[in-house]
């Protein structure tokens, strides 16, 4: 997760479409023309000679020239086409994020700041690009010159022989002008070899961040002998656990908890607290700095990452939806049931009974064409309360041991939010979750209360034991009470 988080959406997508396309380039053309330009050249050589070794001689002298030439080219070039992939990188990068957030651009009206923020990205890779020209056009023109000197100094040597001695060094006049003819076969795919050059340090460049990304070491990987066990229980212990981001202050600090199988933790406290970074190492997203994060009394790094996540599920309060149905995004964590679906095959009654444990099978029976209506890419034709509820039945039809809901039912109304709790009570009732919730209402039912503070854990326990210890959650109550008279009922 921390490549994903220091890494650009449009960077990378450079990476896996341009510069991949442009490394294949290079060795289904460039790479097979290379080696056809060494045979023909290597032949032609040989044939000259056995024509006139002194005229082949000549021919010669540009070969070495062209091999310094090209050596120096690729030193100079190298820095630029460098250059000229990561400025494609940022301006795809300022593409990527202007279409991702397009409605913000139109509620704020900035469509001409973007503008000149692109059209200034665009510049620029036009100027490097046309830096890299100029030392082409300059390398490829010295090409052509050393070429053509060679030619005027063979004409005018072997020409000269044949006038004066009435051959060229044994050459007939024919034969001279056939010499000639081959000279021009074998400068032709010379100067190729310039060219292939030119190609061969593109796609160096590109190689050299492809292989980049390729070779990026993972910093979460499975041990050696690693847990494998068939299903996960639920039991969680935090035992001493600090953790921060990169070279940030550490975000949770010394927190220990212990969480039974079955119990339901609701997790309260002020934004930045630290509630969902806890919630995320269970799922070893991020590796503790010190202490340990322990399921079902085993430390989650000794696990089989896939065996460990296969039993945890994870809805967030924005969830992501891929492009595709509504029935594929509700299975998407079943792989046989979505392959069912992808194959053209029925709804499985499975995928209903999801969607309507989460309040959702009323509002998917009104869309056009039910279960099988396309919902755009991350569900853009769905309101925010759908996509939660989507989300939520994708959890429910995963079966998970352990669910996470973090701020889940934050952009549905009060209604929807009742009967979701009723269904979630319901499949929660054997499992242990951790609910994140800035609205209290949602968490007052759990069977214990974390209050977080700053990285630690300030107070824990029932709703009515917090509220009677008047301390943190209490104060915390106060206020949305007074803003939600409602909720005092």
């Amino acid at each position: 997760m921390t490549f994903f988080v220091n890494n650009q959406t449009g960077a990378m997508l450079s990476v896996l479409n341009s510069d991949i396309n442009r490394l294949e380039q290079f060795l289904n053309s460039e790479f097979r023309q290379l080696i056809r330009v060494v045979a023909t050249v290597s032949g032609i050589t040989i044939i000259l000679w056995s024509y006139s070794p002194k005229l082949a001689a000549i021919a010669l002298l540009p070969v070495p020239l062209i091999g310094l030439a090209s050596a120096g080219f690729l030193t100079w070039i190298e820095p630029r086409y460098q250059s000229i992939r990561e400025t494609v990188s940022r301006l795809n990068s300022r593409l990527e994020n202007n279409i991702a957030g397009v409605d913000i651009i139109k509620s704020f009206d900035r469509y001409e700041f973007e503008h000149e923020r692109v059209a200034t990205q665009s510049e620029q890779y036009h100027d490097e690009q046309i830096r890299a020209l100029r030392l082409r056009r300059g390398f490829f023109a010295a090409l052509r010159l050393m070429t053509g000197v060679a030619f005027v100094a063979i004409l005018f040597v072997g020409g000269r022989d044949i006038i004066l001695l009435g051959d060229a060094g044994g050459l007939s006049t024919g034969s001279f002008a056939l010499f000639f003819l081959y000279l021009r076969r074998l400068y032709s795919p010379m100067r190729r070899i310039g060219r292939s050059a030119n190609k061969y340090q593109q796609a160096k460049s590109s190689a050299e961040r492809v292989f980049g990304l390729l070779g990026h070491a993972p910093m979460i990987d499975d041990p050696d002998d690693p847990h494998d066990p068939a299903f996960i229980g639920g039991d969680i212990d935090f035992e001493d656990v600090t953790f921060g981001y990169g070279d940030r202050e550490p975000v949770l600090t010394d927190v220990s908890l212990s969480i039974e199988r079955g119990e339901t933790i609701g997790l309260a406290g002020e934004t930045g607290a630290g509630k969902s970074t806890l919630t995320r190492l269970v799922p070893r997203f991020y590796d503790v700095d010190s202490g340990s994060v322990r399921v079902d009394d085993v430390d989650v790094r000794e696990y089989a990452r896939q065996s460990l996540r296969r039993g945890i599920a994870i809805v967030g309060q924005s969830p992501y939806l891929f492009s595709g149905t509504v029935a594929e995004n509700i299975a998407y964590g079943d792989r046989e049931t979505l392959t069912a679906l992808r194959n053209g095959e029925s709804v499985p009654e499975a995928v209903v009974e999801a969607a309507d444990a989460a309040e959702a099978d009323r509002f998917i029976q009104d869309l056009p064409d039910g279960y099988r209506t396309e919902i755009g890419e991350r569900g853009v034709k769905l309101s925010g309360g759908q996509r939660q509820r989507l989300a939520i039945a994708r959890v429910i039809l995963n079966d998970p041991a352990i669910i996470i809901f973090d701020e889940a039912t934050s952009d549905v109304d009060t209604e929807t939010e009742q009967h979701i709790q009723a269904s979630l009570s319901r499949l929660i009732a054997d499992r242990t979750a951790l609910v994140i919730a800035h609205r209290l209402s949602t968490i007052q039912d759990a069977d214990r209360i974390v209050v977080m503070d700053d990285g630690e854990i300030i107070e824990q326990g029932s709703h009515d034991d917090l509220l009677a210890t008047n301390g943190a959650y209490a104060d915390l109550w106060r206020v949305q009470v007074d803003e939600n008279p409602a909720t005092a009922d």
